[in-house]
């Protein structure tokens, strides 16, 4: 990392305490928000997060949103293929329902799918390898803790001594609470859109927002002029808040160039210690996500790591599980970046009906099939 990058990193610790608090994702609304949470002007805070979006330009730092799934009343489920490969690598639209879909490493597909009830899945497809998310939770790296780790030794956190070390400060902190807003309020097709662009690209300016909606709205064939499109912007950016729950770091550029990897731990246990060991997780950095599944009692991490040393990894993830009573039942596999993403669930008449903003009926999602025999081969 460039000295000047070392400063610029430096200079947004302080922010990055506040930032996750910070509810909607629209530059000039967050910056109200972080001048409230500094106790400092609001030329102040624009001036703060004009560095971080100078940082994600950089690819030094990226944040993302973190989604509240109940309050748009979504859950993720992902089915894991062990003997299927996909047809074709690079998908170029996102097949209804679908959030993402990766190869497994040595082989088999893992598709994850936000759907508007657990009964839509289809199960039969899937056999065993299903399993349901109800809430996620996003990391939550204290950088400003351990901004001297991350710029003179990046490679410490490719460990499992520094797992041992985050889960010893975080475990007997956090509470086994899940924090939700419940129902959002109405969701509009605009909203689906508006977040579906901006959940990974957090903090775009009004002028930008205004851009994008003028653009989806002419490729449907709607006659918008820019103040119908600004109008709609505000409109969107204020009702996006009832529905985030705070920005995270995605990832810090130093760190995510040490891995090659990304592994997903499926562990079992008691509702509690669960969601406890979770929430002490995503303290990590390279922990990018957690999802727990209370019905099921599932909780689902997912890490950033590097191949070589991911057996230890798998040894000490056991080990952990076995601490808290829990059990890990599964470790699944991809080289990181593989397969394709996609936003949340915002296709119209396949996914969403776009004058009312609600989710297509549950028999609609019997699409999945096709969808699913679309896109793999299985050997």
């Amino acid at each position: 990392m460039a000295k000047n990058d070392v400063s610029s990193l430096l200079s947004v610790t302080r922010i990055l305490q506040h930032i996750y608090e910070i509810k909607n994702i629209v530059f000039a609304k967050a910056c109200r928000e972080l001048s409230k949470a500094l106790g400092t002007t609001l030329s102040n805070a624009r001036r703060y997060l004009e560095k971080i979006r100078e940082l994600a330009m950089q690819r030094i730092m990226k944040l993302t949103a973190e989604l509240d799934l109940p309050a748009l009343r979504l859950q993720l489920a992902i089915a894991v293929l062990r003997n299927a490969k996909l047809k074709n690598v690079s998908l170029p639209r996102a097949p209804p329902f679908v959030r993402s879909i990766a190869p497994l490493m040595p082989r088999g597909v893992a598709i994850t799918l936000y759907l508007p009830r657990v009964g839509d899945v289809p199960r039969e497809l899937v056999g065993e390898g299903l399993y349901i998310v109800e809430y996620k939770l996003k990391n939550r790296f204290e950088l400003w803790r351990y901004i001297k780790e991350v710029l003179s030794k990046p490679e410490y956190f490719v460990t499992t001594e520094s797992l041992e070390k985050i889960l010893s400060e975080y475990l007997d902190r956090v509470d086994s609470t899940i924090e939700t807003k419940g129902y959002g309020g109405s969701i509009s097709y605009e909203l689906l859109l508006f977040l579906s662009q901006y959940e990974n690209n957090p903090l775009p300016k009004m002028s930008e927002v205004v851009s994008f909606f003028m653009k989806e709205m002419r490729a449907g064939g709607a006659s918008v002029d820019e103040s119908n499109a600004r109008r709609l912007a505000i409109h969107v950016s204020n009702q996006c808040s009832s529905f985030v729950k705070g920005l995270r770091i995605l990832y810090i550029g130093r760190l995510r160039e040490l891995t090659d990897v990304s592994v997903l731990f499926v562990i079992s246990g008691r509702d509690s210690r669960i969601v406890k060991l979770g929430k002490a997780l995503v303290m990590h950095p390279l922990v990018g996500a957690v999802g727990i599944s209370l019905s099921t009692s599932y909780l689902m991490v997912n890490a950033f790591w590097r191949l070589d040393r991911l057996p230890q990894l798998v040894n000490y993830v056991n080990e952990l599980a076995t601490s808290v009573g829990a059990e890990l039942c599964d470790v699944i596999v991809s080289k990181r970046g593989a397969g394709a993403r996609f936003g949340i669930p915002c296709i119209a008449f396949k996914e969403v009906i776009p004058s009312s903003g609600a989710w297509l009926p549950p028999d609609s999602t019997r699409l999945l099939r096709s969808v699913i025999e679309s896109v793999l081969d299985y050997r």
